[in-house]
């Protein structure tokens, strides 16, 4: 049995979230839309006719309040983002245990802990006619392990089943993710995060993705990259 990597789905799924809202950050920040926005609503509600002073103050608590709003969605961007990570990783896991029944026994004898997540039994595997449709699901069972933690702690998993090289400095960027989304989901945080360095962790996750692809590439492993962004298929 073999399972292929769909290098292109994780791919497109992360590159499209990450510039549909950067279309998105570029017009809600444009000071002449956010103007234009301000005078409209003012005219609609017959504000329009107010002093000067009256409306450049409305106008300008429009401005903050659109300002505010881009950097919550900034935050709920870096839980997305990390999101797309802990998807990647754990189909890398699966195409490695499908394709390599045998890291199974490997990854369990390093992680013990994580046997039980096999949820292995005889019953179900005499009930399964085909043995290769049970081998999918024990490897999917056990790929859900791999993202508990920092990320480093995931790619050390990994690194049982197959040898990612990956730059350090991209490490680091991949567990201040982790760190960040994990005090906006638990402790409701807010940080000033601008599309800058949104873009900083897009680049670590779309990193990520592409070293592990030639990874198991390098490995057999058959990878779907429609648009030869790896470079695989040499012209």
């Amino acid at each position: 049995m073999s399972k292929i990597f769909n290098f292109s789905n994780h791919w497109e799924n992360c590159f499209f979230d990450h510039y549909k809202f950067k279309s998105l950050f570029d017009y809600i920040s444009d000071k002449e839309t956010q103007k234009y926005y301000s005078l409209t609503w003012l005219k609609h509600n017959k504000l329009d006719k107010k002093d000067k002073s009256t409306i450049d103050e409305i106008t300008d608590s429009f401005s903050n309040e659109i300002t505010e709003t881009s950097r919550k969605i900034c935050n709920q961007m870096i839980v997305s983002l990390y999101s797309h990570f802990e998807a990647i990783t754990e189909d890398i896991a699966k195409v490695i245990f499908i394709n390599y029944p045998d890291n199974i026994l490997k990854y369990i004898k390093v992680y013990s802990d994580y046997e039980a997540s096999l949820q292995f039994s005889l019953q179900e595997f005499i009930r399964i006619e085909d043995k290769e449709e049970y081998l999918e699901i024990l490897s999917e069972r056990l790929s859900g392990t791999i993202t508990s933690g920092i990320p480093e702690k995931s790619i050390d998993r990994l690194n049982c089943i197959i040898p990612l090289k990956l730059d350090r400095e991209k490490t680091i960027i991949l567990n201040d993710i982790h760190d960040i989304r994990n005090r906006i989901i638990h402790e409701n945080k807010v940080f000033d995060i601008d599309f800058t360095k949104l873009d900083t962790y897009y680049t670590a996750v779309s990193y990520y993705l592409e070293e592990s692809a030639r990874t198991l590439h390098n490995n057999n492993i058959k990878i779907i990259d429609n648009g030869n962004l790896l470079n695989l298929i040499k012209k």
